[in-house]
């Protein structure tokens, strides 16, 4: 297995520094070390302290770390001259040219730099492989003030490798080449995006990417992150790397609840003609190509008595019970993550009652004609009537119309629990 030291700062929240290097370092495949060079009390509003550690003591964290002669090093937040200089010594030391993230100032506005610390980061940034400076901080490495994109290109000539991070377009300068990286522009603020764009392009250097490639692939690992982020009361985002690991786990939760159900018999009783799915979305998302189902449908089959999924678990299909979730967390306040659809009948629905579920349903017949025109709308407009209903419920039914089976749908926090849910009326 590949290794990756980082040399970084803590954060109380794991949303950015070591913590989050860790992480990406771990969802790429990568075996992570650490050295810390401060401890601070932050969260996504505010750092409240920070107390840098003593410049001997982080060279003794380097000699340590390289004990397993990482394949790459990245560095973070490195706050004072002293520390910095002790970095670059050991990096000359131990040959390492490093990926050096320049974090100078966060995005809640503090300043992490004092002049010292410029005059050694830019001895350091000389025997870095790239460096990562936002706008802002190339204006600061570089002494120019970016006003347009040949101001831009100066700066990285001044600083040397570099991406230069800009909202919706990045500039790549590397062995003198150029390139612009354009993406969507982020809404949102967001909390440890830089330290998860040069641990992400860290890794694919160890996995032997060329440069350019490295750097495009972490941006694409960057923005998945963000799009599978934690948000907080104020909206900034806590990126999340695991996007991949938990849909990993939506699929085995999805396998799960199948053979959940294969345990019991009369399963007749709850399959429709056009057969049941089950589907669930990933943690943090609210995207529809979030939603895994499977990619066929699952079917009753009446010799082995057992209900027999064809294809298996897809992301991104869009389809019915995809759309059917989809809507249900637009207009749920329910943490409810996690459908099946299973066979109308009358005594099927009074089991339900008797269970006590929340119930609610819709009438297609009412559905405007324009809308039904429309792919996908028809699952919005019922699950939104049948929520202004009932808000509270967790078992959404149709009595279906022309040319629509009658259904049931169940909802719940992930793929197993709906299963369960089933369970109680067979």
């Amino acid at each position: 297995m590949k290794t990756c030291l980082t040399i970084a700062g803590s954060d109380s929240i794991s949303g950015a520094g070591i913590q989050q290097d860790l992480k990406v370092f771990n969802a790429l495949g990568i075996y992570g070390t650490n050295v810390i060079t401060a401890v601070t009390a932050q969260n996504t509003s505010k750092i409240y302290r920070i107390k840098f550690l003593d410049a001997k003591f982080v060279e003794q964290q380097i000699d340590a770390a390289m004990e397993l002669k990482p394949n790459e090093v990245k560095i973070g937040l490195i706050g004072n001259g002293k520390i910095c200089n002790a970095i670059y010594k050991k990096m000359k030391e131990f040959n390492c040219s490093p990926i050096l993230d320049t974090i100078l100032i966060s995005t809640t506005g503090f300043k992490f730099y004092d002049e010292g610390l410029l005059n050694s980061l830019k001895q350091l940034s000389k025997i870095s492989k790239l460096t990562t400076p936002n706008l802002k901080e190339a204006e600061i490495l570089s002494g120019i003030e970016i006003k347009n994109p040949d101001d831009k290109k100066k700066a990285a000539e001044i600083i040397g490798n570099c991406v230069i991070k800009d909202e919706g377009e990045d500039l790549i300068y590397y062995n003198r080449k150029f390139e612009i990286l354009k993406f969507d522009k982020i809404l949102f603020k967001t909390h440890g995006s830089g330290c998860t764009f040069s641990s992400a392009i860290t890794c694919y250097l160890a996995q032997n990417y060329e440069m350019f490639e490295a750097i495009k692939k972490a941006k694409i690992f960057t923005y998945e992150s963000i799009k599978h982020s934690i948000k907080n009361q104020l909206n900034l985002a806590i990126l999340n790397p695991f996007f991949d690991v938990e849909k990993d786990v939506v699929k085995e939760n999805i396998r799960q609840a199948l053979k959940i159900l294969n345990k019991y018999i009369n399963l007749d009783k709850i399959c429709p003609e056009v057969g049941i799915n089950i589907a669930q979305i990933t943690n943090f998302s609210e995207d529809i190509l979030d939603i895994g189902e499977f990619s066929g449908r699952i079917f009753y089959d009446g010799p082995d008595k057992k209900l027999k999924a064809i294809g298996d678990v897809e992301f991104g299909g869009e389809r019915h019970l995809a759309r059917a979730l989809s809507a249900y967390m637009k207009y749920s306040k329910a943490n409810n993550r996690a459908v099946i659809n299973v066979k109308f009948s009358e005594k099927n629905l009074e089991k339900f009652k008797n269970l006590k579920f929340e119930i609610s349903d819709f009438d297609r017949n009412a559905e405007p004609t324009e809308n039904k025109l429309i792919e996908g709308k028809t699952m919005e407009f019922g699950i939104e009537n049948a929520l202004t209903k009932n808000p509270k419920a967790e078992l959404i039914y149709d009595k279906g119309g022309f040319g629509k089976e009658a259904m049931i749908r169940v909802f719940g926090r992930d793929a197993i629990e709906v299963a369960e849910k089933i369970l109680k009326i067979l």
